[in-house]
């Protein structure tokens, strides 16, 4: 008997009690202990779960209007209604057997194989395997793995697939940006982030495509799988929850063993599998689960995270979306705005008992491996469209200064710490008063030179320092929303709101500046270089900073005006 993704319970999760369970995918709204998240081992995993259960419950049970899916948010479906909706594909979620598996080209051979721990993403590749290179993530920290851990390893490839010339990327590309709306349980995180059938026809693909090989790319006859090129109009909309960018297969055995990832006893292992080169590539598709932007020509591409953690500095561009940068928002996050803004809304709005978050997440690429998993989780508003133009401006502008706050204070921990090399010192020059009380164009500018010339020792405090300001501040942003929000609708000035912002933001800069500095050894600091860098930091942060005001459309002050014309 084959093993079945439908049928067998491999989705860990975390119910309402806090206890750990092993379910089956249409389990996920039984019991009164209903699940609440999801609870693998690797923050991956549970990134590349929830888009499977969001892509299957799209794929089998999506809503035909908005008063269905109302329905179903108040009132989970049981979960009989949802085995019976998933078992109408269940035979394309075979993992193992002799006909089509799951995600996998069950026409490879078993010549070549591969070691089953390079199915990770972040594990070693080819190359590094040969060079004997593999300082940071070693081989052999993986030998064998359950069918719950490989299926959700293959689900986690498929899905982020990077591409070079032998290897396709996935359906976004490389390492894609997913964003999501986060419910009080797992099913109302899943149904918040399915769209009605009609909306999820909109984001791409031919509905009139409705073949199983049309959806599952690994049920499609040979022949269609030669395309060179894989566009949405040949697909239907749902295959972007299952493109099969890599021809990979796994070699199952029947025998005991213990998953080296689970932890758990296991009676189907896996230690090796194969894969080939890729027959076609994706190109032109969007993803509901993604935001994207506009590149030349038109063309459309799903966004990607960035080297530093996902925090408030992405919340616009997330929540909102940037014109200026001519990026959107997630189709599941532009859908849910408009939920919200309506009327109807209010039938459901209970079920929230703290207000709606967003999920981000994704992985960090660079030559085919990934580099860093980073997610995070931001409030998610909706602003009433008369006013949302005067919040963008504002939230934008405090985002502004708050990372040229962050600068200055990497600035000042680094002359605190280190002496410069002469090369740091020709590059950088001397930071005085005159140079904070410039504009703030020239700020930021000078301060990017700054962090390019930096001394590679100073790397890992000065990340750290990044690290903890964003992290230490993001409950202020948080107010800061809720707070603009308030003003505005009452038609009163922000400035107060963002007073408040610039001084909670300028007192963490100062505390996370006397963490770093007294935890270094005493014996390396110099005081007066300390000493120092403290009044140049204090400096740049006046409050009567011209620059800084400025970038926050406050008042200059009469002493701020002085001191500008000292400085000319």
């Amino acid at each position: 008997m084959s093993y079945n993704l439908i049928h067998e319970p491999w989705i860990p999760v975390r119910r309402q009690n806090g206890r750990s369970d092993w379910i089956a995918p249409w389990q996920i709204t039984e019991g009164a202990d209903r699940p609440v998240a999801l609870d693998a081992v690797r923050p991956d995993f549970n990134g590349a779960l929830i888009q499977f259960l969001i892509g299957l419950t799209q794929t089998c049970f999506a809503p035909e209007n908005d008063r269905e899916w109302r329905k179903h948010l108040k009132t989970p479906p049981a979960p009989e209604v949802l085995r019976d909706a998933f078992s109408k594909y269940a035979h394309a979620f075979n993992l193992d057997g002799d006909g089509p598996r799951f995600m996998q080209d069950s026409a490879l051979t078993d010549d070549k194989k591969w070691p089953v721990d390079t199915i990770f993403l972040d594990g070693p590749g080819k190359e590094t395997l040969r060079d004997n290179a593999d300082f940071f993530v070693k081989r052999g920290r993986v030998e064998t793995l359950g069918p719950e851990a490989a299926a959700a390893a293959l689900f986690a490839l498929q899905t982020n697939a990077p591409a070079n010339a032998y290897y396709a990327s996935g359906v976004r590309g490389g390492g894609p940006l997913t964003t999501l709306v986060l419910g009080p349980t797992l099913w109302h995180t899943v149904w918040l982030n399915t769209l009605v059938q009609q909306d999820f026809y909109g984001v791409g693909g031919n509905k009139e495509k409705r073949d199983d090989g049309d959806i599952f790319p690994w049920l499609a006859t040979r022949a269609a799988t030669t395309e060179k090129v894989l566009v949405p109009d040949a697909f239907h909309p749902a295959h972007m929850y299952w493109g099969m960018p890599w021809r990979v297969k796994l070699l199952l055995s029947a025998k005991s063993g213990t998953c080296n990832v689970t932890g758990r006893r296991t009676e189907l292992c896996v230690s090796d599998y194969c894969k080939e080169k890729s027959l076609a590539r994706y190109r032109g598709w969007l993803h509901a689960l993604s935001p994207f932007s506009e590149k030349r020509k038109g063309e459309k591409h799903s966004c990607k995270p960035d080297e530093g953690q996902i925090c408030y500095r992405h919340w616009l561009g997330l929540v909102f979306g940037d014109k200026r940068q001519k990026k959107s928002v997630a189709s599941v996050v532009h859908r849910f705005h408009e939920r919200k803004a309506h009327p109807d809304w209010r039938d459901v709005d209970d079920i929230f008992r703290t207000p709606p978050r967003l999920w981000a997440f994704g992985y960090v690429m660079g030559k085919m491996k990934a580099r860093v998993w980073r997610e995070g989780v931001l409030p998610l508003l909706t602003v009433p469209e008369k006013i949302r133009e005067p919040y963008d401006h504002l939230i934008r502008r405090c985002i502004v200064t708050a990372d040229v706050c962050r600068k200055l204070l990497r600035g000042s921990i680094f002359n605190g710490l280190f002496r410069p090399s002469e090369r740091t010192k020709k590059r950088v020059g001397k930071i005085d008063q005159q140079f904070w009380e410039q504009s703030a164009t020239e700020c930021d500018e000078h301060t990017e030179e700054v962090s390019s010339a930096y001394d590679e020792q100073a790397q890992p405090i000065l990340r750290a320092a990044d690290e903890q300001f964003w992290h230490e501040t993001g409950q202020d942003f948080e107010a800061l929303l809720y707070r603009g929000l308030y003003a505005l609708e009452k038609g009163q000035s922000c400035d107060p709101t963002k007073t408040a912002w610039f001084l909670a933001v300028r007192g963490k800069a100062m505390t996370i500046f006397d963490d770093i500095v007294q935890t270094q050894q005493l014996e390396v600091v110099n005081p007066r270089r300390v000493a120092l860098a403290l009044i140049g930091l204090k400096k740049a942060l006046s409050e009567n900073s011209r620059s800084l005001r400025e970038m926050l459309d406050l008042p200059v002050t009469a002493h701020a005006k002085k001191i500008k014309r000292k400085t000319t």
